[in-house]
């Protein structure tokens, strides 16, 4: 089975920057995680669409959208709805929603969890988040996922909780990063396992964070999923031309 790989960085994608990624990974990635919180945020944090679309087009790497309010995700419904629906809405301004339409009209975005501090997902917020992304637009959906970590007990306890009563959660993306293990990294059940585990299928792990001169995280598809059908296609191809 083909080992699928992708990166996620906290600033704008490059064509230097794929280089190096592909150089390290063994394949150019075929996704790409960058930050949405809502239209208004400014920063090389968030996705910069007029840079990084026609360099990501170039390669033919999909955009994982990751939702940034990470020291908000224990509030309450109405937290978890007001910002659902500000990352919707950053995304359909940000990609134009005739676009979307016309690329398959339903996308993931990951919710990010820390696991520390205030970044513990509550029930509460989840439902409210995974609301606010269904009202966002009637054109295109927004599957909540969540990214965290295996341990976060919390927070897998709280989306259990938040699923009980009726929320969705499309897929879940686990961190947990090795030091210093050479390439090809392959699945590891063990370290990507939610505890306890919520009932949602892990759709990939980040088992790697910036080393080797390349200053990216890495990303390995789950290989057990079929990755087209279960994320590749729900994920975003930017378009080639900024403002297409």
């Amino acid at each position: 089975m083909a080992r699928i790989v992708g990166a996620d960085t906290a600033y704008p994608v490059t064509e230097a920057l794929i280089t190096k990624a592909a150089g390290v990974l063994g394949a150019t990635p075929a996704f790409w995680g960058r930050y949405f919180t809502n239209r208004n945020t400014q920063g090389t944090v968030e996705y910069r669409h007029r840079l990084e679309n026609p360099v990501l087009a170039a390669h033919g790497i999909r955009v994982l959208p990751i939702a940034r309010q990470t020291n908000d995700v224990d509030g309450t419904f109405a937290d978890g709805q007001r910002e659902g629906m500000a990352n919707a809405v950053d995304l359909v301004t940000t990609f134009d929603e005739s676009y979307l339409a016309n690329q398959g009209g339903k996308f993931n975005i990951f919710l990010d969890v820390e696991g520390s501090g205030r970044s513990h997902l509550s029930p509460d917020y989840y439902a409210g988040w995974a609301s606010g992304l269904a009202q966002a637009n009637t054109n295109v959906e927004f599957v909540p996922c969540v990214y965290g970590l295996p341990g976060d007990a919390s927070t897998w306890t709280a989306l259990s909780r938040a699923l009980a009563n009726g929320a969705t959660c499309g897929g879940l993306w686990m961190t947990h990063p090795l030091l210093k293990a050479p390439e090809p990294v392959e699945w590891n059940n063990a370290l990507t396992s939610p505890n306890p585990d919520p009932g949602v299928q892990v759709l990939l792990w980040q088992y790697m964070f910036p080393r080797d001169g390349a200053e990216i995280d890495r990303n390995l598809v789950n290989p057990a999923i079929d990755a087209q059908n279960d994320l590749l296609q729900y994920l975003i191809p930017p378009p080639a031309v900024v403002g297409q």
